[in-house]
């Protein structure tokens, strides 16, 4: 057999950085220093009794964020709450302190120079770790809105108005998901005496136009028979405004449910609905300057993999078997580019039992129809390997209901797709606490028929 041996950048991991995020992502010592460093919880009367390592995502060649999920108790009740490790090459004291002076510009401030909330930014001496709370990101200048209760109220006043605003309304904001120093989503609720109106707010990085891009292609497609008048019910958030300024879009704030995760309607329907959409994404006539190809999708692939071998040893001929299979798989397919949401499974669909919503199209391109197709299948498996709600038959629901709309792609290629999506998923899901042996299930699945 022919070995093919991957290429590798010019890594920069030293020692010193590997041996700290080893540490970093050592849940039960994470545990016991957050409570004895970290003076945020104990501000708040809160013990950490667990922490979680939920991803860990590499920035540049030298550099780590992890994700982390805690488990709080105050004494009387638990909650949980999410919380992000950095890890760079520089003193984290001298980061902080920088971070700390653009998060008080007057501008676009998120700490107030009045107020002492800093402890929301921290540093772990022993380990040169910078942390930091959800809603604090000198990149994303819309999380301006979440510590100024007033400008945001002035905002969705502007925004709204003169259509649903309540006049004595107040703003009230959730994070939904915040992505460190890429995007971060809010809900934002003006709540008055007599009602109130939410939307959702898209916070995204200052000075590359990714706002703009992100607005024109939702625009696009709502042009483009994703509209609320969609007569098969299959439509996207209607775009009700964006600022240049904070560099953040405003949608809708649609019902349903999260597809995949409710038991009102069987799983099968809710996948004859995942498979249909797709197909009519695919079908749709726009067309977008970004690619994503096999080669891209290889270059992503092969940085995952050695990360995976330097932290997870016991995986490291797994992997490599793994990679190599993918890369045999990928090189071989040429199928023609469409339109692509290129992170396409259950999770990116809202679903009320008549109506399905797509969201999140920060990674819309052209790509073969395969990759989404391969990606909603991993996920699937990926869910029955982690004992979420699945059913066997959802697999063939999807990819019927897909057919007959527009036709499949080779067999080969799905195959190829599913498998480099089961390796990448193996190669996240095994740097998460507790999901080592799924990492390991998702390997072997690799090669198999669909």
């Amino acid at each position: 057999m022919t070995t093919v041996t991957a290429p590798r950048r010019e890594a920069v991991l030293t020692n010193e950085l590997l041996a700290r995020l080893r540490e970093a992502i050592d849940t039960d010592a994470m545990t016991r220093r957050l409570n004895a460093q970290w003076p945020w919880l104990a501000r708040r009367g809160l013990r950490a009794t667990g922490v979680e390592v939920h991803r860990v995502f590499p920035r540049g060649l030298d550099s780590f964020v992890v994700k982390y999920r805690l488990l709080l108790d105050d004494g009387a009740t638990q909650q949980e709450m999410t919380l992000f490790g950095e890890i760079q090459p520089e003193d984290a004291a001298l980061l902080r302190a920088r971070l700390l002076d653009k998060l008080r510009k007057s501008r676009r401030k998120q700490i107030d120079r009045r107020d002492d909330d800093s402890d929301a930014i921290a540093v772990l001496p022993e380990l040169n770790l910078l942390l930091r709370v959800p809603g604090y990101d000198e990149k994303l200048p819309g999380l301006t809105l979440r510590h100024q209760p007033k400008r945001a109220t002035r905002f969705l006043r502007e925004l709204l108005a003169p259509r649903e605003a309540p006049p004595d309304a107040r703003v009230a904001t959730s994070i939904l998901n915040h992505r460190l120093g890429k995007r971060c989503v809010m809900r934002a609720r003006l709540e008055g005496s007599d009602d109130s109106v939410s939307v959702v707010l898209r916070c995204l990085k200052a000075n590359d136009r990714r706002h703009l891009d992100n607005v024109a292609q939702m625009q696009k497609l709502w042009r483009h028979g994703f509209d609320a008048s969609a007569p098969d019910r299959i439509r996207i958030p209607q775009v009700l405004g964006c600022s240049d300024e904070l560099a953040t879009v405003a949608i809708e704030d649609m019902p349903g449910q999260i597809l995949g995760e409710s038991r009102r309607w069987p799983l099968t329907q809710q996948a004859t609905v995942a498979g249909t959409t797709l197909a009519k994404l695919h079908a749709c006539p726009i067309g977008l300057a970004r690619h994503h190809r096999a080669a891209d999708e290889l270059t992503l692939l092969q940085d995952w993999v050695l990360l995976t071998q330097i932290l997870r040893p016991e995986l490291i001929d797994a992997l490599e078997a793994a990679r190599i299979r993918v890369h045999a798989g990928l090189t071989a397919q040429r199928g023609l580019p469409r339109l692509s949401h290129r992170d396409y499974y259950s999770k990116q669909l809202l679903y009320d039992g008549e109506q399905a919503v797509l969201i999140d199209f920060d990674t819309l391109c052209m790509a073969e129809p395969a990759l989404d197709i391969g990606n909603y299948l991993a996920h699937r498996e990926l869910a029955m390997l982690a004992d979420e709600p699945a059913d066997p038959d959802e697999a063939d629901a999807f990819l019927r209901a897909y057919d007959a709309k527009t036709p499949l792609p080779p067999a080969i290629a799905i195959s190829a797709w599913r498998d480099a999506a089961l390796l990448r998923l193996a190669c996240l899901y095994a740097l998460r606490s507790g999901w080592g042996t799924v990492s390991g299930r998702l390997l072997q699945r690799i090669g198999e028929r669909i």
